[in-house]
């Protein structure tokens, strides 16, 4: 029996850029054992497998890290999954935004997918956001050994201080004065260590740093994650980090809704380009969407007995 795989690079319009992921969107009849197998097989950072629910246009969502270990949720798989299942022609490519659900361990997730010509162009996923800002964390000579940089001057972005966002999506954020700084931080586990983190921070660290402006004057911003099961040479996906950062910027930026660009990779080779609009209501964010382009770049069947 063969099943059939799409792999394709998310929020990038360019070839061989962005995150690659790998989206297998008729998988139905597989069992987890499987799906495991299957992903520790090809060893991508992340790969998705679609089941059809018990309602039109819903999906479950199984996704896998590259060591075939179950994922509760990433941004990146998002968007591919939603974009392939068009590309893959298991819904037809329909000018205008197609709307579906995908089931999720957190809960559902809401697609949006635009197609002109019948090509697609933009691919997005649109959650409600519950997450609580937690005001401790360690201090700045900490966070500076933790991100091995020098000392704590370059820590703080206008108007921005670290802080600790909790639920479902945890992530600790440091803004940092510019992108120089933010490319050369690498992250000291024995640091981490020694300081409160362990005690009190989510076990991922997002890192941002202004870089400037879109052409329509839309903020855009530099980010890179960091973390306890991050290798030093990986400069992973931060699509799961977008919701924390949305409610992050909401707590000083008045706009609403709130838009701003997420790139990621720009110094560390592969570029990703992630749209963000967040809803509000007072400083709280309700709700958030994140989307991009997503590019084709591979099919094929793999054997399954």
């Amino acid at each position: 029996m063969g099943l059939e795989f799409h792999c394709v690079d998310a929020f990038t319009d360019t070839p061989y850029q962005g995150a690659p992921i790998l989206v297998f969107p008729q998988a139905d009849g597989l069992v987890e054992a499987q799906m495991r197998r299957i992903a520790r097989e090809f060893g991508y950072s992340d790969t998705v497998f679609l089941q059809t629910a018990d309602r039109v246009n819903q999906w479950h969502m199984h996704l896998f890290g590259s060591r075939g270990t179950p994922q509760p949720f990433a941004g990146h798989p998002l968007v591919a999954a939603g974009a392939t299942l068009i590309h893959s022609g298991t819904l037809p490519a329909v000018d205008g935004e197609t709307a579906f659900k995908f089931r999720l361990p957190i809960g559902e997730v809401d697609l949006q997918v635009r197609c002109e010509s019948g090509k697609v162009m933009h691919s997005a996923f649109r959650m409600d956001c519950d997450l609580a800002v937690d005001a401790y964390v360690p201090s700045t000579a900490d966070i500076a050994a933790i991100l091995s940089l020098p000392d704590g001057d370059f820590i703080g972005m206008s108007g921005h201080v670290p802080l600790n966002l909790m639920g479902p999506m945890s992530c600790f954020i440091v803004p940092l004065n510019d992108t120089a700084t933010l490319r050369q931080a690498s992250f000291d586990r024995a640091a981490w260590a020694r300081s409160s983190a362990t005690a009190t921070l989510p076990p991922q660290l997002l890192a941002i740093a202004p870089a400037g402006m879109q052409a329509d004057g839309t903020l855009r911003l530099e980010a890179r994650l960091f973390g306890l099961d991050i290798s030093a040479q990986e400069d992973p996906p931060i699509g799961s980090a977008m919701p924390a950062l949305a409610s992050f910027m909401a707590l000083s930026e008045p706009a609403d809704p709130l838009r701003f660009v997420a790139i990621r990779g720009s110094g560390h080779g592969r570029l990703s380009t992630l749209e963000v609009e967040a809803r509000r209501s007072g400083q709280t964010v309700m709700e958030v969407r994140v989307g991009g382009a997503v590019t084709p770049i591979a099919q094929g069947q793999v054997m399954i007995d």
